[in-house]
């Protein structure tokens, strides 16, 4: 092992969402000193540009979800998800092989060639989680929930939440999974939004909401815009790109004679300036493991409407910083608009507060800091010959799919990568796998 740590994160998607942003902050902090750092995945170019001014290594390449959007669409996901599984697996081998990787560290559950790769190479790995399968509507996997999260325990040295929402997750379905929650942190850092309010046609006077995240069901934004109908003397500014709930956003505003009051901006990269131009920043979400979202308003001294729907209760001081409200109940999330509205001065104190709790509980440096310690616990475990035997049973489940001679191509593949792994270990007590 080198002095320093190699460490190779495996993003899920180049979305600039919530789990990108996560790994944005995490790189920015991460200690240079003690970890040499290789990313990969489909990296977006805003996290290219960072890692490589941070002198990281890209490596981008393309990961597929065993993750469906929705429950009728398992299936469906199945066959996308399987076909050249194997072959991006063996671009990751080539890519732990090539940079001598120590470590690798999937960015997000509904991606898993990392740890397939991992086990297959007997590297140690580190799953971070960032989702709650069975309570989000919008992401079902294709082996179910309780398959889902067996794998992920089996084939981690340790697995990394974001809340104790998630954490309790795995104490539902895999209690005796090494699971350690870290809390997503943030720099204390003002960003400002200077013009914003000005560029919307927003003026001083007026009460601005802020909506920033995607249009999806599962974020409750029809919650919100419902809502708007009982909030008196505001208006609301949503940024996010599509989830599947845009077209029916747009039909809510117009049916309920909202034009005026509700403005759709889409997705735009100064969500950060937005959300420090507004008065209140609103998080409706139905389901939701820890929103960064939240810590940035926290940050930006911004009182917070958040509801009570997974990680938010862990950030939101209820009465203190925000309010906390029941998920999908449109007029408890009006009257404590309206409570802010009509309450400036203790909307303010409510803000000054929330800087001071990011301060103290949520600081990037303690994320860093936690972050690593779970990195280094990981590097110190033996290679388990039971998870490069789990990552062959896994990729087995996909040979009895309906594609055309899949079977086939699986059973040729999974040879070729048996070969290279032997090569790349040089372990004497290698036998040929189960699974071939």
């Amino acid at each position: 092992m080198s002095a320093r740590l190699r460490v190779l994160f495996v993003a899920h998607e180049a979305d600039g969402g919530g789990a990108e942003r996560c790994l944005s902050l995490l790189l920015g902090a991460i200690d240079r000193s003690k970890f040499d750092v290789v990313l990969s995945g489909p990296v977006g170019d805003a996290l290219a540009r960072q890692a490589t001014s941070l002198g990281m290594r890209v490596r981008p390449m393309p990961v597929r979800w065993w993750v469906a959007v929705r429950k009728d669409l398992v299936e469906h996901q199945n066959l996308y998800f399987a076909p050249g599984l194997v072959r991006r697996v063996g671009k990751l081998m080539r890519i732990i092989d090539q940079e001598r990787i120590d470590l690798v560290v999937t960015n997000s559950g509904v991606v898993i060639e990392g740890a397939l790769a991992a086990a297959l190479t007997y590297r140690s790995h580190v799953w971070h989680v960032l989702e709650m399968f069975s309570k989000d509507k919008d992401l079902t996997p294709v082996l179910g929930n309780e398959n889902c999260y067996a794998q992920v325990a089996k084939l981690s040295d340790r697995v990394v939440v974001v809340s104790e929402a998630v954490a309790k997750e795995f104490e539902n379905f895999k209690p005796e999974a090494k699971v350690r929650v870290v809390h997503t942190g943030i720099e204390n850092k003002l960003d400002g939004g200077v013009g914003v309010r000005r560029s919307l046609g927003i003026t001083d006077r007026e009460t601005m909401l802020a909506f920033v995240g995607t249009l999806s069901e599962r974020k409750g934004i029809t919650d919100l815009v419902r809502a708007m109908r009982e909030v008196k003397n505001a208006r609301l500014v949503v940024a996010g790109g599509d989830g599947g709930a845009e077209i029916h956003v747009r039909e809510l505003v117009k049916e309920l004679e909202l034009d005026g009051r509700v403005r759709l901006l889409g997705h735009r990269s100064d969500g950060r300036k937005i959300i420090a131009a507004a008065d209140v920043v609103v998080v409706p979400s139905r389901s939701d493991p820890l929103p960064v979202v939240v810590l940035e308003a926290m940050v930006e001294g911004r009182p917070v409407v958040a509801t009570r729907s997974g990680g938010c209760e862990e950030m939101v001081v209820d009465g203190q910083t925000g309010y906390l409200v029941e998920p999908e109940n449109v007029s408890e999330i009006a009257g404590r608009i309206n409570e802010l509205i009509s309450q400036p001065q203790v909307a303010q104190k409510m803000g000054e507060r929330a800087r001071a709790v990011v301060a103290e509980r949520f600081s990037l440096g303690r994320y860093a800091a936690e972050f690593e310690a779970v990195l280094a616990e990981a590097c110190s475990a033996e290679p388990d010959d039971a998870r490069c035997k789990a990552a062959g049973q896994l990729m087995s489940k996909f040979e009895d799919l309906p594609i055309p001679d899949f079977r086939q191509r699986v059973r040729h593949h999974a040879k070729n990568l048996a070969r290279r792994a032997k090569r790349l270990i040089g372990r004497q007590r290698w036998e040929k796998p189960f699974w071939i």
